[in-house]
């Protein structure tokens, strides 16, 4: 008996539904985009404890979860042993250790290292009394470089960066060094900030 035209849209879609499945089971999910100062990381990339340490931070997956507080990672780089050098921001409380840190008002930034056994390292926080953001990350023999806005009189440890534009944002670049922390920041010019805002991670 031929099939009707409802019944073969139905088998067509079940078809595909099917391969997407099987696509997706044997594809690696990409944890963050091609952004300027950041790399690709797929799940293949990292141990099952940083896959587990990463999903039970309730991550931001789009803009209405960083509008909604969630934490959100935008930059990564790969370190050596497996480790990783993440950049993000985050509003509230921040748990990546015993030592909760808390936002000084809207979102702060934050740059750690993701272990190899999935515990965190190197946690490091700056920011402002406003929304602020990281947009750009890149690290040479230790020394992390940090392009991006604040909104507010921001403190990189006991490095100030004063917000002098009223409602305009204010473009900084702060430098850090892997075992020590902040060892610099100032306000620069917004051309210098990349083109494109760097992508949320989009989960598994």
């Amino acid at each position: 008996m031929p099939k009707t035209g409802d019944q073969a849209v139905s088998l067509y879609l079940i078809i595909f539904l099917v391969l997407l499945a099987s696509f997706l089971a044997i594809s690696p999910i990409i944890l963050l985009g091609d952004a300027p100062g950041s790399a690709i990381i797929s799940r293949d990339d990292l141990t099952n404890a940083q896959v587990h340490s990463l999903t039970s931070l309730d991550l931001a997956r789009s803009p209405a979860d960083v509008r909604a507080g969630k934490a959100s990672i935008n930059l990564v780089e790969p370190l050596d042993s497996n480790a990783f050098l993440l950049a993000g921001t985050w509003e509230g409380t921040l748990n990546l250790s015993d030592a909760p840190i808390e936002s000084r008002g809207g979102r702060d930034l934050f740059l750690a290292v993701l272990l190899a056994d999935g515990s965190w390292a190197e946690i490091h926080h700056a920011g402002s009394t406003g929304d602020d953001s990281v947009q750009s990350m890149s690290s040479i023999e230790g020394s992390v470089v940090l392009l991006g806005t604040l909104n507010g009189d921001a403190e990189f440890g006991e490095f100030d960066i004063e917000h002098s534009g009223g409602w305009s944002i204010t473009a900084y670049e702060a430098h850090l060094i892997l075992g020590g922390g902040w060892v610099g920041s100032w306000e620069i010019d917004r051309e210098l900030l990349p083109e494109d805002e760097p992508p949320l991670w989009c989960g598994f």
